[in-house]
């Protein structure tokens, strides 16, 4: 052997086990941030078209929003707690001819209208929710 070091093996980690733990590093990491949602995150353009209500999510949505009028009609004694109550704000993505926009319980395709008579405020419906 030459001096000085020349000539000398190296004694470090062969290449291709280099390689192998760098492919686990990223299929680890791929693992987790599909376990914890990172990915929906980073393709969330996608996303768009899963949330889209089908016909049966929407009758799911009109009974959901037939409970909220209950609620509202039992709890809600001014406009203010009217507006705040869970019919007021529960919100749908529908597909109409191509675009896709948001629908309260009271608007097509759900159409589930509520109202409460009441002494002091006169009718609580669905004007009140906007207002």
């Amino acid at each position: 052997m030459a001096k000085g070091g020349i000539g000398r093996r190296g004694q470090g980690l062969p290449l291709n086990v280099i390689v192998i733990a760098a492919i686990a590093i990223i299929v680890l990491v791929l693992v987790v941030a599909f376990a914890t949602g990172a990915l929906g995150k980073l393709f969330g353009g996608a996303k768009t078209f899963v949330d889209i209500a089908t016909p049966e999510q929407v009758a799911t949505f009109r009974i959901s929003c037939e409970q909220a009028c209950f609620g509202a009609q039992q709890l809600a004694d001014s406009p203010e707690e009217w507006k705040a109550s869970d019919y007021c704000s529960k919100i749908i993505k529908v597909n109409e001819t191509g675009t896709v926009s948001d629908k309260h319980c009271w608007e097509q395709p759900v159409v589930s209208e509520c109202s409460k008579q009441t002494e002091q405020f006169g009718t609580l419906d669905q004007t009140k929710c906007q207002t």
